[in-house]
């Protein structure tokens, strides 16, 4: 049952992922073959700022066709058939000057505060053991007075 008595399907390109009942309608020598590199929707995104890198939508409106005996030209035509009739493929990508500049405003500074968490840590233990050592030595002393 289609919305509006409309017989129109979206799938993605070359009907892939679609159920195979789809595929049945398809006759043996069909172009069609689905590739996932090249026919699915995906979205590559950045995980601590959550901008998107890269990103596909592709998109595929079909209709179906019945046979019908009023057309002759349908005479070779399987009983119910999808035909595609649009394809849209979008997509964008950041390019090389745009990815050097979020690295600068996102990587470089965060390896800066990585590279001062270490120092501050190894600092603190540097103090720690320098102020350890003379309460050694004096405890030490004081255990020899006695």
């Amino acid at each position: 049952v289609y919305p509006l008595n409309v017989p129109v399907i979206a799938s993605k390109p070359h009907f892939l992922d679609a159920d195979n009942i789809y595929r049945e309608y398809l006759s043996n020598e069909s172009d069609i073959k689905p590739d996932r590199d090249l026919h699915d929707t995906f979205c590559v995104i950045e995980p601590i700022t959550g901008l998107t890198l890269h990103g596909e939508k592709r998109l595929q409106i079909n209709i179906q066709l019945e046979k019908t005996g009023r057309l002759t030209e349908f005479e070779n035509l399987p009983n119910i058939t999808y035909l595609p009739v649009l394809w849209a493929d979008e997509g964008a990508q950041i390019n090389s000057s745009q990815a050097d500049e979020f690295k600068k405003q996102v990587y470089i500074p965060l390896e800066i505060v990585w590279i001062g968490s270490i120092g501050a840590i190894a600092a603190g233990g540097v103090m720690t053991v320098a102020h350890l050592i003379p309460l050694l030595i004096i405890g030490i002393c004081k255990c020899k007075k006695k």
